[in-house]
């Protein structure tokens, strides 16, 4: 988790496949409380990157991040709705109800969602 605390180290985390790691340690499979927590840290830590906000959407972190920030505890709380906070400028979305589709509207002046 300390890897994540340093922003040098965001693109190769990122590179090394980390986020969808990440995403998985917060689903309801993993079953340790303390992981999913560092997990939710690791993925706070990073999201105030822009270069990294879209691979978090992408790798399917959402709904699992509203899940967390509303059940969950503690830190564990704070973390989630923290990266959530930090991914509010990445727009998505939402097709036929089960499909995400993610638009980075960060860097384009030229689009406009309604």
């Amino acid at each position: 988790n300390r890897l994540s605390e340093i922003p040098e180290n965001y693109g190769a985390l990122v590179n090394a496949g980390s986020v969808a790691l990440l995403v998985w340690m917060i689903t309801p499979r993993c079953k340790g409380a303390t992981v999913k927590a560092e997990a939710l840290r690791a993925l706070s830590n990073i999201s105030g990157d822009d270069h990294v906000k879209d691979s978090i959407v992408s790798a399917g972190a959402l709904g699992y991040l509203i899940s967390a920030s509303k059940s969950g505890q503690g830190l564990a709380k704070l973390y989630a709705t923290a990266t959530l906070t930090n991914l509010s400028s990445v727009k998505t979305l939402i097709f036929q109800s089960h499909f995400l589709v993610t638009v980075s509207l960060f860097h384009r002046k030229d689009v406009v969602l309604k």
